[in-house]
C-alpha cells in the first residue's frame, strides 16, 4: 500500500479497479452489452461479415484496454506510490472523458453521462490520493 493513502482512499481505488475489470470482462464475453454502453447496436443477420468482425475485434481491443486500467490500478495500489496511483486514477478518468466523447460523436450525445457520470469521481479520488 502507498505509505501516505488513507485506507479509504486505497479501498475505493480498489472498487474503481475491479468495475474496469468487469467492463473489460464483459466487453471479452459479451459484446453486444458492452456496446450498449455507448447506445450502439450491435451487429445483425444483416450486418456484412468484414462489418461484425471489424465490431468485434474492435470490442475486444476496448476490452484488454479495460483489464488493463483494471490491473494498473490495482497494482498500483498494492505495490506503487500513492503518486503513481494518483496519476493512474486521473488517467483512469481521462478515458472516461474519452469515451464520453465517442458517445457524443458516434451515437449522436446520447449516452455520454454513461462515462462522463463516473470521470469526476475517479478524478477527484486521483488527486485526493496525490494530495
Amino acid at each position: 500500500m502507498p505509505p501516505s493513502t488513507s485506507p479509504a482512499l486505497l479501498y475505493t481505488s480498489h472498487a474503481i479497479s475491479l468495475t474496469f475489470l468487469a467492463f473489460g470482462l464483459n466487453a471479452l464475453l459479451n459484446p453486444s452489452s458492452a456496446l450498449s454502453f455507448y447506445l450502439l447496436a450491435p451487429p445483425s443477420a444483416s450486418t456484412p461479415p468484414s462489418d461484425a468482425q471489424a465490431v468485434h475485434s474492435l470490442l475486444a481491443a476496448y476490452g484488454v484496454r479495460d483489464i488493463f486500467m483494471g490491473l494498473s490500478l490495482f497494482s498500483a495500489g498494492l505495490f506503487g506510490t500513492s503518486k503513481s496511483l494518483g496519476l493512474t486514477l486521473l488517467a483512469a478518468a481521462a478515458v472516461a472523458v474519452a469515451d464520453g466523447f465517442v458517445c457524443q460523436v458516434y451515437a449522436g450525445g446520447e449516452g455520454v453521462m454513461n462515462h462522463w457520470g463516473y470521470a469526476p469521481l475517479v478524478a477527484m479520488l486521483g488527486v485526493a490520493v496525490l494530495r
